[in-house]
This record gives C-alpha cells, structure tokens and sequence, in this order.
C-alpha cells in the first residue's frame, strides 16, 4: 500500500508556494488528494495513508518529527511521520519526503 501510494499520490507542495490555504482535516485532504486527483506534502499524504491504515483497523500515532538528512542546524518540528505496528513488529511509515 505504501509503495502503491508513491506511484499515485505524489509529494507536491505548489500550495505552500501560491499562498493557498492548506487544510488537514480528512474531508478537505480526500477532496485534494482523491478528487482532484493531486499531490501534497507530507501533513496531506502521509494524512491520507493514516485515513487508510485506520480504515484497515491498524492504530496510528502521530508525532511530530524534523528532516535531519541536511545536518545541524536542525529545525523545528514540522514534519507528520506514522509509525504503525503490524504482527507486534515497529513500522516506519513515511510517504511525506520528497528526496
């Protein structure tokens, strides 16, 4: 489903960008994603993957995580990761980075 998700939602950001609102809430974020068929960045994506995995009856958590891969100076906490455990093995599950 992860990788499934790659292929169809792609991470975008062009709202950030435009000065447009970004909404997070699950309506606003299925209408996005789904219905107008577009990508979005990390709160958005990884969003609609939590939507699914809970919809699939596995429990997500939410913390708040910061992209370290550029090194120190390290900066706020600002990015939406979910870890999810399946057969009591710890999962990592990240569709919010764009490399």
């Amino acid at each position: 489903m992860h990788r499934q998700q790659a292929f169809t939602v792609p991470f975008e950001n062009l709202d950030i960008y435009r000065g447009r609102p970004i909404h997070i809430d699950p309506t606003s974020i299925l209408a996005k994603l789904v219905d107008e068929k577009r990508g979005g960045y990390c709160y958005e994506v990884n969003g609609l993957f939590e939507l699914l995995l809970e919809r699939l009856g596995f429990p997500c958590t939410t913390p708040a995580a910061r992209n370290a891969m550029s090194g120190p100076p390290y900066m706020q906490k600002s990015h939406k990761l979910l870890p999810i455990e399946v057969e009591q093995r710890s999962w990592l599950a990240d569709r919010g980075l764009a490399i």
